[in-house]
């Protein structure tokens, strides 16, 4: 499946190496497996039922990098927070009022 996510993007022109290789992947692995699985099992006219569900799916994984990407920068929000705490142990203790 990974790599069939992997060549799919890479077919669509999708060349990144950052954080949106992994979830964009990622969501596409989800949308093909349970895809595949509700199309195993649909007797719909022409699979119709199985194209609605593809169609959900797909709304629902743009939603989700909606969601992703708003998040994206975590790992520089990770960065600044250890360089907070480097900060913090170099400022002299303050000692507690008894």
């Amino acid at each position: 499946m990974a790599k069939l996510c992997d060549a799919i993007w890479y077919e669509a022109g999708d060349h990144s190496t950052d954080f949106n290789y992994y979830t964009k992947r990622g969501l596409l692995a989800l949308v093909l497996g349970s895809t595949v699985v509700y199309w195993l099992q649909d007797e719909s006219d022409d699979f119709e039922r199985t194209e609605e569900f593809l169609e959900a799916r797909i709304e629902n994984a743009m939603q989700a990098g909606k969601i992703a990407g708003s998040v994206k920068n975590l790992g520089s929000l990770f960065e600044k927070a250890k360089d907070l705490s480097a900060i913090a142990e170099i400022l002299p203790k303050r000692k507690k009022a008894a």
